[in-house]
């Protein structure tokens, strides 16, 4: 009886419609946290309604991206371009974005790292250094690094390891201080420094390392205590507390360095081997990249063979470098990056198991081919599977197949939110025109 009343009031009342504009701004608040920055550009566009519960939100002092966000590659502008040009790759969307004059004001910039979303630029003698927000166009002036600097006298763009920030840049409303850390390995002196500046605080660089027999690899800012880790060519790392009104080394952590597993055949073959430092779900592991010489091709005189992975691992007696076999459902990001680890479980555009890396031998940039080809570096990147142990091209890899990618790719995550109106905009177009079937037109864009 009751059921067919009510098939006679669903009859009387007409068909139910979900009227998705209507939803209220608390509940499509809580929808946007669980979308990454691209994902709520297009949630911007399905109504006036969104769009503005969108903008608000954003706006808002208490916004922040709680979703991870797939790094995009930066690649050169390609043939045809301005040679300050830059594409940017999203592994999610198999999608070139292009951004002209990518460096403003600095034609002759280079990029030296690349952490948080922001690139920190530099030029060949290291002389200006900025930070800069490339979707945005929001940058930040730091000291000179070499040149006049009297903390990196003679100091130039090769002799920089890798730079890295504390955190994202606080915006005017905040007070925020962020901490830029350089690393330098200088071989015309014979010197490895740690050099330190906060922004908002500092009038310029410090140098905080004392005078050590050993080069520093890479460092990191760790997520949970905010302390600087950098590791050193020994396997050790120090940890220093960068809160204070002068850094100091709050630890020192020394692996007996035969824990370190050599593996003799792949060292033979290979002529050098480069490390990394990545926090990976709370614990901090240690890579080590195998690059050997190769004639296969003669414009490319080296390639990686190899990965090896340890995590630190304490013990009664101190600590030691534990030998990893598998990192399960994370995929790493290395290069002249900022490392990271994501889940692919939250990503599944990424390849679990596997690490993406890409061509960080900045010295090597504008060196004669060994061959007569011309200049050399920029080329070795790819996706390493830890399982099968084999190398594989980068998925946009065909896309600037030659022996020199100058400058070199480089690993950023996204600020798409902030980005300028027309990025915004040809994402929201590439959306609608992938959901009428026209995705792969928007691809060979």
């Amino acid at each position: 009886m009751f059921s067919s009343y009510d098939d006679d009031m669903r009859r009387k009342r007409g068909p139910i419609r979900s009227r998705w504009s209507d939803l209220p701004p608390e509940l499509l608040e809580l929808i946007m946290k669980k979308l990454a920055s691209v994902d709520i550009l297009r949630f911007e566009a399905v109504c006036s309604r969104w769009c503005k519960t969108a903008k608000s939100y954003i706006s808002s002092p208490y916004f922040t991206l709680d979703m991870p966000q797939t790094p995009w590659l930066m690649i050169p502008g390609g043939e045809g371009n301005h040679i300050h040009t830059r594409r940017f790759f999203n592994l999610s969307e198999f999608k070139y974005y292009t951004i002209k004059n990518t460096f403003g004001y600095m034609p002759d910039a280079c990029c030296i790292g690349s952490s948080h979303g922001w690139l920190v630029l530099t030029d060949e003698k290291a002389r200006p250094a900025r930070l800069l927000n490339p979707f945005s166009g929001d940058r930040i002036d730091l000291p000179s690094i070499g040149w006049r600097s009297t903390i990196f006298l003679g100091m130039s763009r090769d002799d920089v390891v890798k730079v890295v920030t504390s955190s994202k840049p606080p915006s005017e409303e905040d007070f925020g201080v962020v901490v830029v850390v350089v690393i330098l390995n200088s071989t015309t002196i014979g010197l490895s420094q740690l050099a330190c500046y906060r922004h908002g605080h500092d009038e310029g660089w410090t140098n905080i390392s004392t005078v050590v027999s050993y080069a520093y690899h890479d460092g990191i800012f760790h997520s949970t205590n905010g302390n600087l880790y950098a590791l050193a060519t020994d396997g050790s790392v120090e940890v220093w507390d960068m809160r204070q009104c002068s850094p100091i080394t709050t630890l020192h952590l020394q692996p007996l360095s035969h824990q370190l597993d050599i593996d003799l055949k792949l060292l033979i073959p290979c002529t050098d081997s480069m490390f990394y430092l990545v926090e990976s779900l709370g614990e901090l592991l240690l890579v080590r990249r195998f690059i050997r010489k190769t004639t296969d091709h003669p414009g490319y005189p080296y390639r990686t063979v190899h990965f090896s992975i340890y995590r630190l691992k304490s013990i009664s007696k101190g600590f030691e470098w534990e030998k990893v076999e598998s990192l399960h459902n994370q995929s790493l990001f290395l290069g002249g990056n900022h490392s990271i680890s994501l889940s692919c479980h939250s990503l599944p555009e990424c390849e679990e198991n596997s690490i993406y890396f890409t061509d960080d031998r900045w010295w090597e940039m504008n060196k004669n081919g060994k061959y007569g080809v011309g200049n050399i570096g920029g080329h070795d990147l790819g996706v390493y599977n830890i399982k099968d142990d084999i190398v594989k091209p980068m998925p946009c890899y065909m896309r600037f197949d030659r022996s020199s990618i100058n400058p070199p790719p480089f690993w950023i995550v996204p600020d798409i939110i902030h980005g300028s109106y027309s990025l915004r905009n040809e994402i929201i177009q590439f959306t609608r025109c992938a959901s009428l079937g026209k995705r792969d037109y928007w691809r060979n864009c």
